[in-house]
Protein backbone atom coordinates (compact mmCIF):
# COMPACT_ATOMS: atom_id res chain seq x y z
CA UNK A 1 0.00 0.00 0.00
CA UNK A 2 1.48 3.55 -1.13
CA UNK A 3 1.20 6.10 1.59
CA UNK A 4 -0.73 9.70 1.56
CA UNK A 5 3.12 11.54 2.05
CA UNK A 6 4.26 9.60 -1.04
CA UNK A 7 1.88 9.92 -3.25
CA UNK A 8 2.08 13.47 -2.41
CA UNK A 9 5.75 13.56 -2.57
CA UNK A 10 4.91 11.99 -6.34
CA UNK A 11 2.41 14.82 -7.03
CA UNK A 12 5.20 17.44 -6.61
CA UNK A 13 7.63 16.16 -8.51
CA UNK A 14 5.58 15.52 -11.47
CA UNK A 15 4.06 19.49 -11.04
CA UNK A 16 7.42 20.22 -10.71
CA UNK A 17 8.65 18.39 -14.24
CA UNK A 18 5.74 19.71 -15.90
CA UNK A 19 6.20 23.18 -14.48
CA UNK A 20 10.03 22.56 -15.92
CA UNK A 21 9.15 21.47 -19.28
CA UNK A 22 6.86 24.25 -19.64
CA UNK A 23 9.56 26.76 -18.45
CA UNK A 24 11.98 24.92 -20.94
CA UNK A 25 9.37 25.14 -24.01
CA UNK A 26 9.06 28.82 -23.46
CA UNK A 27 12.74 29.41 -23.59
CA UNK A 28 13.32 27.49 -26.44
CA UNK A 29 10.62 29.42 -28.58
CA UNK A 30 11.96 33.05 -27.08
CA UNK A 31 15.68 31.70 -28.37
CA UNK A 32 14.56 30.65 -32.08
CA UNK A 33 13.99 34.95 -32.22
CA UNK A 34 17.90 34.53 -31.61
CA UNK A 35 18.66 32.21 -33.93
CA UNK A 36 18.91 34.82 -37.06
CA UNK A 37 19.35 37.97 -37.83
CA UNK A 38 16.22 37.57 -40.03
CA UNK A 39 14.51 35.83 -37.48
CA UNK A 40 15.40 38.93 -34.73
CA UNK A 41 14.55 41.60 -37.35
CA UNK A 42 10.89 39.75 -37.67
CA UNK A 43 11.49 39.78 -33.49
CA UNK A 44 12.25 43.57 -33.56
CA UNK A 45 9.31 44.55 -35.84
CA UNK A 46 6.73 42.85 -33.31
CA UNK A 47 8.35 44.34 -30.01
CA UNK A 48 8.77 47.85 -31.67
CA UNK A 49 5.71 48.33 -34.15
CA UNK A 50 5.84 52.26 -33.70
CA UNK A 51 9.16 52.45 -35.56
CA UNK A 52 9.97 52.06 -38.61
CA UNK A 53 12.14 48.99 -39.78
CA UNK A 54 14.35 49.28 -42.89
CA UNK A 55 16.88 46.83 -44.51
CA UNK A 56 20.92 47.43 -45.29
CA UNK A 57 19.50 47.95 -49.30
CA UNK A 58 17.20 50.78 -48.39
CA UNK A 59 19.57 52.35 -45.76
CA UNK A 60 22.31 51.96 -48.92
CA UNK A 61 20.16 54.12 -50.77
CA UNK A 62 19.61 56.93 -48.60
CA UNK A 63 23.15 57.07 -47.93
CA UNK A 64 23.89 57.55 -51.65
CA UNK A 65 21.50 59.89 -52.05
CA UNK A 66 22.83 61.69 -48.99
CA UNK A 67 26.86 61.69 -50.51
CA UNK A 68 25.14 62.69 -53.79
CA UNK A 69 23.76 65.97 -52.00
CA UNK A 70 20.03 65.05 -52.64
CA UNK A 71 18.39 64.11 -49.14
CA UNK A 72 20.36 65.35 -45.67
CA UNK A 73 20.37 62.09 -43.63
CA UNK A 74 21.84 61.61 -39.85
CA UNK A 75 22.91 58.13 -39.70
CA UNK A 76 23.14 57.19 -35.95
CA UNK A 77 25.58 54.78 -34.56
CA UNK A 78 23.82 54.03 -30.92
CA UNK A 79 26.51 51.61 -29.56
CA UNK A 80 29.13 52.62 -27.33
CA UNK A 81 31.89 54.52 -28.28
CA UNK A 82 34.74 51.77 -28.31
CA UNK A 83 32.05 49.95 -30.82
CA UNK A 84 32.27 52.76 -32.95
CA UNK A 85 36.10 52.85 -32.40
CA UNK A 86 36.10 49.60 -33.62
CA UNK A 87 34.22 50.00 -36.77
CA UNK A 88 31.23 52.45 -38.69
CA UNK A 89 28.68 52.83 -41.39
CA UNK A 90 31.05 56.05 -42.88
CA UNK A 91 29.54 59.54 -42.30
CA UNK A 92 27.22 57.93 -39.23
CA UNK A 93 27.88 60.08 -35.81
CA UNK A 94 27.52 57.93 -32.80
CA UNK A 95 24.65 59.46 -30.29
CA UNK A 96 23.46 56.86 -27.41
CA UNK A 97 20.31 59.30 -26.35
CA UNK A 98 17.42 61.29 -28.07
CA UNK A 99 18.69 64.65 -25.96
CA UNK A 100 21.59 64.08 -28.15
CA UNK A 101 20.37 63.31 -31.31
CA UNK A 102 17.98 66.21 -30.58
CA UNK A 103 21.00 68.34 -30.27
CA UNK A 104 22.77 67.36 -33.30
CA UNK A 105 19.23 68.11 -35.90
CA UNK A 106 19.40 71.79 -33.99
CA UNK A 107 23.12 72.02 -34.59
CA UNK A 108 22.89 70.60 -37.59
CA UNK A 109 19.55 71.28 -39.63
CA UNK A 110 16.74 68.94 -40.34
CA UNK A 111 17.35 65.63 -42.18
CA UNK A 112 16.00 62.15 -42.26
CA UNK A 113 17.27 60.19 -39.07
CA UNK A 114 18.09 56.49 -39.29
CA UNK A 115 19.85 54.52 -36.35
CA UNK A 116 21.59 51.60 -35.72
CA UNK A 117 23.59 49.45 -33.37
CA UNK A 118 24.75 46.14 -33.79
CA UNK A 119 21.91 43.98 -34.57
CA UNK A 120 18.77 46.49 -33.74
CA UNK A 121 17.29 46.15 -30.20
CA UNK A 122 19.41 49.30 -28.54
CA UNK A 123 18.84 51.56 -31.98
CA UNK A 124 14.77 50.33 -32.36
CA UNK A 125 14.69 51.55 -28.25
CA UNK A 126 16.51 54.74 -29.42
CA UNK A 127 14.35 55.05 -32.52
CA UNK A 128 11.18 54.65 -30.52
CA UNK A 129 12.26 57.21 -27.31
CA UNK A 130 13.22 59.63 -30.73
CA UNK A 131 9.24 59.08 -31.84
CA UNK A 132 7.99 59.88 -28.61
CA UNK A 133 10.19 63.00 -28.72
CA UNK A 134 8.25 63.77 -32.19
CA UNK A 135 11.53 63.00 -34.27
CA UNK A 136 11.13 60.46 -36.79
CA UNK A 137 13.50 58.12 -37.00
CA UNK A 138 14.20 54.84 -38.77
CA UNK A 139 15.22 51.53 -37.56
CA UNK A 140 18.39 49.62 -39.53
CA UNK A 141 16.97 45.42 -39.45
CA UNK A 142 20.29 43.89 -38.33
CA UNK A 143 21.89 46.95 -38.00
CA UNK A 144 26.10 46.95 -38.70
CA UNK A 145 26.28 43.30 -38.86
CA UNK A 146 24.21 42.81 -41.30
CA UNK A 147 26.03 45.61 -43.13
CA UNK A 148 29.00 44.57 -42.39
CA UNK A 149 27.97 40.68 -43.27
CA UNK A 150 27.15 41.87 -46.64
CA UNK A 151 30.63 43.69 -47.51
CA UNK A 152 29.62 46.64 -47.29
CA UNK A 153 31.78 49.92 -46.53
CA UNK A 154 32.99 50.55 -43.13
CA UNK A 155 35.47 52.67 -41.61
CA UNK A 156 37.65 52.66 -38.19
CA UNK A 157 37.74 55.65 -35.60
CA UNK A 158 41.27 57.00 -38.10
CA UNK A 159 38.64 56.74 -41.01
CA UNK A 160 39.96 53.92 -42.92
CA UNK A 161 38.19 50.94 -44.33
CA UNK A 162 37.74 47.89 -42.14
CA UNK A 163 35.94 44.27 -42.51
CA UNK A 164 36.40 44.11 -38.48
CA UNK A 165 33.34 45.07 -36.14
CA UNK A 166 32.87 44.98 -32.75
CA UNK A 167 31.02 41.55 -31.92
CA UNK A 168 29.34 43.31 -28.48
CA UNK A 169 29.81 40.20 -26.93
CA UNK A 170 30.04 36.49 -27.44
CA UNK A 171 26.54 35.56 -27.46
CA UNK A 172 25.71 37.85 -30.50
CA UNK A 173 28.79 37.59 -31.84
CA UNK A 174 27.76 34.21 -33.77
CA UNK A 175 26.06 36.40 -36.09
CA UNK A 176 29.56 37.90 -37.64
CA UNK A 177 30.49 36.04 -40.68
CA UNK A 178 33.41 34.14 -40.24
CA UNK A 179 36.66 36.51 -39.33
CA UNK A 180 34.61 39.94 -38.71
CA UNK A 181 34.52 40.28 -35.08
CA UNK A 182 37.48 41.89 -33.39
CA UNK A 183 39.04 39.49 -30.22
CA UNK A 184 36.79 40.69 -27.01
CA UNK A 185 39.35 40.40 -23.46
CA UNK A 186 38.02 37.02 -21.78
CA UNK A 187 35.76 38.52 -18.80
CA UNK A 188 36.62 38.37 -15.22
CA UNK A 189 35.55 34.73 -13.92
CA UNK A 190 35.76 33.01 -17.44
Amino acid sequence: MISTKFKVFLGLILATGLIALWATNRWYQRLDNYTSLENYGGYLKKEFPEVEHISTDSLSVMVKSRDAGVSPLILVDSREPEEFQVSHIPGAVNLQSAGKVAEYLGENGPASVVVYCSVGYRSATLAKELKASGIEAKNVVGSIFSWANEDRPLVDSEGNLTEKVHPYNQFWQRHLEEGKAIELEEEEGD
